[in-house]
């Protein structure tokens, strides 16, 4: 999930849905709108990982799912 898309209702129902079908919810994100490695800020990518993982709650998989985002080549 990108943490900025659930502060839409729809995609908030959309997640619960996909996670009561069985799949496992992923973190990608806040705003998914620069790679962390173009950032060195630590704090920056806390933010990044840890407010969207707050985001996901519960619905949270034992096991974390983080997918950065891809560094442009």
């Amino acid at each position: 999930m990108i943490g900025t898309k659930l502060e839409n209702p729809s995609a908030i129902a959309l997640m619960r849905k996909a996670h009561g079908a069985g799949h496992w919810i992923g973190n990608h994100t806040l705003t998914h709108s620069i790679a962390l490695g173009d950032r060195p800020d630590a704090a920056y990518a806390a933010m990044e990982i840890g407010e969207t993982q707050r985001r996901i709650g519960a619905l949270s998989h034992p096991t974390s799912c983080f997918r950065p985002m891809a560094k442009a080549a």
